[in-house]
This record gives structure tokens, C-alpha cells and sequence, in this order.
């Protein structure tokens, strides 16, 4: 995304800015989270260089949020056989998918197949026309058509603002978008006047609201969306797989029959650092610091929470992922089984962990991070690239059916100054040709035909 921005004139000073505070290849989220926190340490401060700053980090923010949407009205035009067949083949009437997803091309899919309607699709009502829609999208982190209107759109005169009114109680839809999802004829709900993008950024920490000079504002919204979702204030027990692929997958969890046997003391929390004591050979050990939590989760009796101070707690993250940390729990694992490892608690405590300098240690995980995080740009390349490649195949086909892949004989005889025959006129010249064989095949049938006729008369 950043290599987009920088292609465009009015993201260019953004692209600038977090390159020289982030570095080159910087991760969206932690870009988002540490100008959360720079904008929130300079808050109150009346010193002027400290205003300017914070100024300039929340304009860069919302270029960021501004960015979003613009993004994906490019990229959205594409092709997309995925959404396609998921529409088509897998969802049901009745069903509720829940998305984190900003872009809308899956709502364009269901719509065409008749199994979603924007009037209550989203789970808020858009439009004036109450149309039940058979499949419900929850997008909880907003969506790249959802505009939220300031002051309903009134841009001159007086207005009667109340706490929490500044932003009206849904976002909206531009006509634009309305199009897009298949909606011709159906005006948009987006008053004009000021208005911004409807998405929670990407951040480690969110909030599901937005800052006013009115207070926060859109919280009830968000609540609304969370609260129909299935399990919504249902509790929980993670499984093995939650923690076995680099990040915590908190969807990857049972629900609990019984409420009354969670345990609160085993809450999983935003900045746990959990580690699985049972899985294969290759999974025993796997760690994962938990970013952030939707859902109420309690660790299960594979899963243990490792006790750290948060300043240690990305350098043991890095340890026991390393080389040196993974050969001492694998050397550490018990168990008879190939297909099913242990390691204890007092196996944990054994491994060994070198402790450098605060200094030093703040420094590699942030080089570790840097570096992870042009990894996850590479894989977000390779993953675009081969979307790329499977559509090239349909794109060559339909160019080549409209005669658009090589030259024409018609332009090649213009470039060589040579006469060219249409395939027009080549096809009326060809039955032309043929009136006129037809033709003479019928004047000599007859003049054989008369001259039968006449030798049969002389023998008589």
C-alpha cells in the first residue's frame, strides 16, 4: 500500500513521514499503533513544538485512513473468481459472515447471486427502503464504502449539536459505491459536506469510537455490529492451534457449554505471552504474544501464559522462536509419541536465555521486527503477483476473442500502404462467387435437360 501512496501526489509527504520514522519497510500496524501512542503522549501539552507535532502525526493518520478506501477502489475492479465461487457455491440463506476485510467486492458477489441486500445486509439499516437481506456481513473494522458524515452534511449556518451528535448514529454510502454493488437506480445516503472513511485502522490496540471535540463518538454503532455477531458475549477455551502459527487466533477457540467454568484467573489478556506445552515435534513450544482480544478466552491445559515484564516480553518471544531456542524445547520434549510432544513447566525453566544490555535488547527486536515485517510485504507481494498470474490466462483469452492481442490484417496493410480486404467485403465478394457458380450450374442442367428431351423425341 505504501508503494501506491507513494506513487500518488497527495500521499507522497505521508509516505515521507513514515519512512522517516518508521524506516523503509515499516508494518502497517505498528506504524498505526506508534502514532496512536505519539499522538496520545502529547496530549494536554502546551508547549508549541509538542502541539505542532501532535498536529502533524494525526494529519498523517487520517491521510492514512483517507488512503484506505481510495486503495481498494482501484485494486477492487479486478477480478475475483474467490469471492465469486463463495457467493455462488458456499454461502447459504441464513448465514452471517463476519469480515475484517475494508474492501467490498464479496458484497458485490452475493448481491449478484440474489443472496444479499444492502437495505439491512450490514446490519444497520441504509436507505429508506426496508429490504430483509438473506445473508447478514458483519464488517467490524468498518468497510472502504461506509462514509461517516460530519454535521449531517451541513456546511454553513446553524447547528443543534448535542453530546455525541456530531457524526449522526450510522455511516453512510456515496451513490458511487451504490453502483458499484449493483445498486443502478438507488441514490446514496451520503448527505455531502465533510465526511471521512468509516474503518478502524489497523492498529495493535483499537478503539471502536471516534475522537470528538463532542466526546467519543460511533461507539454504540461498533457495539451493535460486535453484539450480532454468533458468540457474542459467549465465553470461551482456546485450542492448541492458537497459538501454533506466529499469531494468536483467537477464533480458533470452543465455546463453553457451561459460562460458570471459565476462570477469570485464566483470562487471556492483550500482551500475554502464551506458549503450547503439548503438539508434534515441531509445534511443542510454539509462543505468541497476544496483540489484541475480542472475544472473553481462557487458556486451556495445553496452552501456559509465560510471567515477564512487557519490556522483556518481545525478547523472549524472539529466543524461543530462534534457532538456539527451539533446539533446547525440542530437546526438552517428552513423550513416546512422534504425534504428540510435552514439555513441562520446570522443562521451561531450564531453557537458556541470553540477557543483553536494555539497550541492546530493544535494539534487536526492533531490527527483528523491521525485518519480519519486510517479509510479510514480500509474502503480501507474492500473494498479489499470483492473483495476478491466474487471472493473466482469462485476460489473454478475452483479448485475443476481441482482437485486441495482435495487430489486425487491416492495421498491418494501413502501416504497409496496401489494399485490404474486409472480412465484409470478402464475404459478400465469396457470394457473389457463389450466385454466380449456382447460376451456371443451373444453365447447363437445363440445356441438358432440353437436349435429353429432344433425343428422346427423334427415337420415338
Amino acid at each position: 500500500m505504501l508503494s501506491w501512496m507513494s506513487k500518488r501526489e497527495e500521499y507522497r509527504y505521508t509516505v515521507d513521514f513514515i519512512k522517516e520514522e518508521f524506516g523503509g519497510a515499516p508494518n502497517i500496524e505498528d506504524v498505526i499503533t506508534k502514532l496512536d501512542a505519539h499522538i496520545k503522549s502529547l496530549e494536554g501539552s502546551e508547549e508549541l513544538e509538542d502541539r505542532l507535532r501532535r498536529s502533524n502525526a494525526a494529519h498523517q493518520r487520517g491521510k492514512l485512513r483517507e488512503a484506505v478506501p481510495v486503495w481498494f477502489t482501484e485494486i477492487h475492479t479486478n477480478f475475483a473468481p474467490a469471492y465469486q465461487q463463495f457467493a455462488e457455491r458456499i454461502v447459504q440463506p441464513g448465514d452471517v459472515i463476519i469480515t475484517f476485510n475494508y474492501d467490498d467486492s464479496l458484497e458485490r458477489e452475493l448481491k449478484r447471486v440474489g443472496k444479499w441486500d444492502v437495505s439491512q445486509g450490514y446490519g444497520f439499516q441504509i436507505g429508506t427502503l426496508i429490504q430483509p437481506s438473506p445473508v447478514l456481513v458483519l464488517k467490524l473494522h468498518g468497510s472502504m464504502n461506509w462514509l461517516v458524515s460530519i454535521f449531517g452534511g451541513i456546511t454553513s449556518g446553524a447547528f443543534a449539536a448535542s453530546d455525541n451528535s456530531s457524526l449522526g448514529r450510522y455511516p453512510c454510502i456515496a451513490t458511487d459505491y451504490l453502483k458499484y454493488l449493483g445498486y443502478i437506480d438507488m441514490a446514496g445516503t451520503f448527505p455531502g459536506g465533510g465526511g471521512f472513511p468509516s474503518l478502524i485502522l489497523p492498529g495493535r490496540t483499537k478503539e471502536f469510537y471516534y475522537h470528538t471535540s463532542f466526546g467519543p463518538e460511533h461507539e454504540e454503532f461498533f457495539s451493535s455490529l460486535w453484539s450480532q455477531a454468533p458468540g457474542a458475549g459467549q465465553k470461551g477455551i482456546v485450542k492448541i492451534s492458537a497459538v501454533s502459527w506466529g499469531n494468536f487466533l483467537e477464533d480458533e477457540s470452543k465455546t463453553l457449554e457451561d459460562p460458570a467454568l471459565f476462570m477469570p484467573e485464566r483470562a487471556i489478556r492483550a500482551d500475554d505471552l502464551l506458549i503450547s506445552r503439548a503438539n508434534t515435534i515441531d509445534l511443542v513450544g510454539a509462543c505468541v504474544l497476544v496483540r489484541d482480544v475480542k472475544r472473553t478466552l481462557m487458556l486451556s491445559d495445553k496452552v501456559l501464559r509465560l510471567q515477564a515484564t512487557d519490556k522483556w516480553k518481545r525478547w523472549l518471544l524472539i529466543c524461543l522462536r530462534s534457532p538456539l531456542g527451539r533446539f533446547q524445547i525440542e530437546n526438552l520434549a517428552t513423550g513416546n509419541q512422534l504425534s504428540m510432544r510435552n514439555i513441562t513447566q520446570d522443562s521451561l525453566r531450564r531453557i537458556v536465555i541470553p540477557l543483553p544490555s536494555p539497550r541492546e535488547r530493544d535494539e534487536a527486536a526492533h531490527r527483528v521486527e523491521q525485518l519480519l515485517g519486510l517479509a510479510d510485504a514480500i509474502e503480501e507481494r507474492i500473494v498479489v503477483a499470483t492473483s495476478g498470474c491466474n487471472n493473466l490466462t482469462q485476460s489473454i483469452l478475452a483479448k485475443a476473442f476481441r482482437g485486441e492481442l495482435v495487430p489486425t490484417e487491416g492495421e498491418l496493410a494501413r502501416r504497409e500502404g496496401r489494399d485490404y480486404e474486409p472480412a465484409s467485403v470478402l464475404l459478400e465478394r465469396i457470394k457473389s462467387e457463389r450466385a454466380s457458380v449456382d447460376a451456371g450450374k443451373k444453365q447447363r442442367s437445363k440445356r441438358a435437360a432440353s437436349r435429353g428431351w429432344k433425343r428422346s423425341t427423334v427415337l420415338a
